[in-house]
């Protein structure tokens, strides 16, 4: 008898406690807008190729997008999914970038104010599809234009050219067009190695983990295989997550408070040598020949066996904005980016946060793109004298949904004219122009 309340005190202690823990994980989850498991509520899955890819199944979080789905379920971040034949009339535009085109939030562990996600009608490639489909409307032009979001966060130029090999090719694009900058124009260090040196999210790191027989690692595994069962264990998982990801930029915010040492991220070097203004002409044409420029040079050989063109596009940037120009919210947004980068300077993490290496890396593009025949379009401004001020940046680099626009406009209408010259040697042109102009029998 004695033995069996024993039994059954043991067994409802043990039932309390993981009610009690399944409690706990389930505040914690709606604290950070989060469901049980990791289907629904990740914005990236693990990706064979590129490290990591847009999940399909991910549902905008309340805060950042009013919980609305925001990826399609072939994977991009639009509305609905595209099929992989192209239909004979379209002209097929797949703009590939980084969080400023996936239309990310504001950098709030950075010190800037809150901002919500650009929901996808907000977005650079509608507004560009908009623009380019008017276009063809004036010139009675029966094709239209399908401009397809393939922008995914933190992403660099070598994983553009993966992503192509992977799957972009499959849709039959007429055009690639990035718009990129932030990510890797300006790490500038001759011995940098986009494979080995990349430092992204802890999914470019799992090899090195399993490696190493991480604990923490394997512990994030364990939790993450049974976390669809668990509210808990959901939670552990990822917070465990977090922790493994993004260790880098804990270790910078501490060494900017102080806290520990000033070093770069443990997953990275410090550079073979100091960037400066004066070495910029000896050093970044290496460093460029062998990043992103090899990466763009790929793709372009690609379009040339699939069929479609590469046009590449510098991203915008508050740093590079005129101050003059720019809204008292976007003055703030300034001020906060260059004080940002003085810290990382200090701290010697790898990058341009020098403003003047940015600076006259910018200037040395042009000549850099036009060297290695890759059309190349500079919009790091969009502040202007001639339009109204208003807040068009939410931190650093990412956009208002009115920097969306002028950012959509601008690149639509420097691709306008490809358009028109790749539909003067389409054949199919002739007669889809007759059928709109012979009317009906």
């Amino acid at each position: 008898m004695q033995t069996s309340k024993k039994l059954l005190f043991t067994t409802l202690a043990v039932f309390f406690v993981i009610a009690c823990l399944e409690l706990i994980g389930f505040t914690i989850l709606k604290l950070k807008d989060h469901d049980k498991g990791i289907d629904s509520t990740s914005i990236h899955r693990f990706s064979k190729y590129r490290h990591y890819e847009l999940n399909p199944n991910y549902r905008g979080r309340k805060l950042r997008t009013g919980g609305q789905k925001t990826h399609s379920s072939d994977g991009f971040r639009r509305d609905s999914s595209i099929s992989i034949k192209k239909p004979k009339d379209v002209i097929r535009i797949f703009y590939m970038g980084g969080s400023q085109l996936y239309g990310s939030n504001a950098s709030t562990i950075s010190g800037f104010p809150f901002h919500r996600d650009l929901l996808n009608s907000e977005g650079i490639d509608k507004i560009s599809e908009n623009l380019l489909n008017q276009k063809l409307k004036d010139s009675k032009t029966a094709f239209k234009v399908e401009v397809i979001n393939a922008g995914v966060v933190s992403y660099q130029t070598f994983q553009h050219l993966f992503y192509v090999m992977e799957k972009i090719y499959r849709y039959s694009p007429d055009f690639i067009v990035f718009l990129d900058g932030h990510n890797d124009f300006y790490i500038a260090d001759p011995d940098y190695n986009h494979l080995l040196d990349f430092e992204g999210a802890m999914e470019a790191d799992l090899a090195n983990k399993l490696n190493e027989r991480s604990f923490i690692f394997a512990t994030y595994v364990m939790a993450r295989s049974l976390s669809r069962f668990s509210y808990f264990l959901s939670s552990v998982e990822k917070l465990l997550h977090q922790a493994i990801a993004f260790s880098w930029a804990e270790t910078i915010t501490k060494a900017a408070r102080g806290q520990g040492p000033s070093d770069i991220p443990n997953n990275a070097s410090k550079e073979s040598v100091t960037i400066t203004p004066d070495n910029l002409d000896v050093h970044f044409p290496v460093y460029a020949h062998n990043t992103f420029i090899r990466s763009y040079k790929l793709i372009q050989q690609l379009g040339d066996h699939y069929g479609y063109k590469t046009l590449v596009f510098l991203q915008p940037e508050v740093v590079f904005e005129n101050l003059s120009n720019l809204d008292k919210n976007d003055v703030l947004m300034r001020e906060i980016s260059i004080k940002q980068h003085e810290t990382f300077k200090a701290i010697g993490a790898r990058g341009g946060h020098n403003l003047k290496v940015r600076r006259t890396i910018r200037k040395m593009l042009p000549s850099l793109f036009q060297k290695y025949d890759i059309p190349y379009y500079d919009i790091a401004e969009i502040a202007s004298q001639d339009e109204e001020k208003t807040p068009l940046y939410i931190d650093y680099t990412h956009l208002t949904p009115e920097g969306a626009r002028r950012v959509g406009t601008k690149m639509a209408e420097q691709i306008f004219p490809h358009i028109l010259l790749r539909l003067k040697s389409n054949p199919l042109k002739v007669s889809l122009d007759k059928a709109t102009t012979a009317g009906p029998n």
